[in-house]
């Protein structure tokens, strides 16, 4: 992994942030999270205290990650990015795109411009024990994919190959329009730092890609991943 596990203010590894990618992140703690001073859309009136506190930290986030970018885009916390777009995706300004992922300890975000990047998906995960992901297994992987990842991952495998395929998801969501199962991606990891995710035949097709990658580290009691893909469509994470 990336070391020592992180617990600095900077969630991501020293080589995402070299790529050009912002992020920031806030603890959750179950409140409506009043104090960010972030305006509810009318979609979250009444929501549950939760509910409101994960969407407010998260668009405060996104805020920090922009600003980050040098973007003033996304300071007014009475009209937050990024907005929830017809079908509840979420839509960031003009020239730049972002990832945002949230456990019931943490937000964050990961955001970058367009000119640069053209996909980023990030996402963070509480460790599941083996025991415990043991009947979930094969909702996520087959049985010769765990048996691979468990070689390189140990008892992180799981929690790692679900959380890459979560990863690729919101990577690719935006453009695809279109849910994606778990079985349309096939995890391989290279070593203990990155993931190799081949894409199914209708994901390929519809992605234009045979496969992505997956950066994979340790942060503050999470596994977390990230895919990105360069403007230009190369896999910024390939190795």
């Amino acid at each position: 992994m990336d070391g020592p596990e992180r617990q600095d203010h900077d969630a991501l590894p020293a080589d995402l942030s070299a790529l050009g990618i912002a992020s920031a992140w806030l603890p959750l703690d179950g409140s409506a999270q009043d104090r960010l001073g972030v305006a509810l859309p009318p979609a979250l009136a009444r929501a549950v205290p939760k509910r409101q506190g994960e969407f407010r930290a998260g668009r405060a986030a996104a805020s920090r990650a922009l600003a980050a970018l040098g973007l003033s885009a996304g300071q007014d916390m009475a009209d937050p990015w990024p907005r929830f777009g017809a079908d509840r995706r979420p839509v960031w300004p003009e020239g730049c795109l972002g990832s945002l992922s949230h456990t019931d300890s943490r937000v964050i975000c990961a955001a970058g411009r367009a000119a640069a990047f053209s996909a980023i998906g990030i996402d963070i995960e509480r460790p599941v024990a083996a025991d415990e992901a043991a009947p979930l297994v094969a909702q996520v992987m087959d049985a010769g994919e765990h048996a691979r990842a468990a070689e390189v991952l140990g008892e992180a495998a799981f929690t790692a190959v679900f959380s890459a395929k979560e990863a690729l998801y919101k990577a690719l969501h935006p453009r695809l329009g279109r849910f994606v199962g778990f079985d349309e991606v096939r995890a391989t990891p290279c070593d203990a730092e990155r993931l190799r995710l081949d894409l199914g035949p209708r994901l390929a097709r519809d992605s234009g890609r045979a496969a992505i990658h997956a950066r994979l580290w340790h942060w503050q009691g999470h596994v977390a991943t990230a895919c990105i893909l360069r403007a230009d469509g190369r896999d910024a994470l390939a190795p």
